[in-house]
């Protein structure tokens, strides 16, 4: 429901910020200079943190602060004032469901200038499978494909079988292909010892093991595995 909320609250916070859904709670906002020629008002210096940092723990002191802090506060405000009028929201409400209530902005940067990977290395195409925008994002600037798994949704729900055959069956058209795996890593937020553990662990085993079935049918190269390691929350293909 992130999308509608961001077209009804859209029109009350101006021109100069774009809002681009993404997955989950991943969102993009994108900030543009004035059309006066008004300076950038975002800096090294500016400072902001991740929500999750901060989760049942007072957020007073940690409000964006330094160049364009004041600015970032601002929408966050206005943003808050919008939601409240949301009728997406009432909708929540009224089945019993909570409201968003904020808008919470971190994670500042400007879009980078890579070079394509096929230059860099004069070698390869390559793919990226990720629920992720900023993965996503990385991928687009190195010029590869990013290859859309249904129910992919960057957390422990994610389709971890469907990810795993994916990517193997990605490697009869591309040379490099990597596959992240966002849900394993959120379990380090799970309340639970079992979440803790066994998630990390089972993605990895679901992934690989539709790894192994697909090399064994398909590949007899061995430059052209897909390896997931033991450890929890990283999965690399080489």
């Amino acid at each position: 429901e992130v999308a509608p909320l961001w077209r009804e609250i859209a029109p009350e916070l101006g021109g100069s910020v774009e809002f681009l859904p993404g997955v989950s709670y991943r969102n993009l906002a994108i900030f543009r200079p004035d059309s006066n020629g008004a300076p950038f008002p975002f800096a090294q210096e500016t400072k902001t943190v991740p929500p999750h940092d901060y989760t049942d723990r007072s957020i007073v002191d940690v409000y964006p602060q330094g160049p364009g802090g004041a600015q970032v506060v601002a929408l966050m405000e206005r943003c808050a004032e919008a939601l409240k009028k949301s009728p997406t929201n009432a909708r929540r409400v009224a089945k019993g469901l909570l409201p968003a209530t904020d808008c919470w902005l971190w994670g500042q940067g400007k879009r980078p200038t890579l070079q394509p990977f096929s230059q860099a290395f004069s070698w390869g195409r390559g793919a990226m499978i990720t629920a992720v925008d900023l993965l996503r994002g990385i991928a687009r600037n190195l010029g590869w494909d990013v290859l859309e798994v249904e129910g992919s949704t960057g957390y422990v729900d994610t389709n971890f079988s469907g990810k795993g055959n994916a990517a193997a069956k990605a490697l009869d058209d591309y040379d490099i292909v990597v596959v992240h795996v966002e849900g394993a890593g959120r379990c380090g937020c799970a309340p639970t010892r079992t979440g803790l553990c066994l998630y990390p662990c089972g993605s990895a085993r679901r992934i690989g093991a539709r790894r192994e079935r697909r090399e064994e049918d398909r590949f007899a190269r061995t430059d052209r595995r897909a390896r997931s390691p033991s450890y929890f929350g990283k999965i690399t293909i080489v």
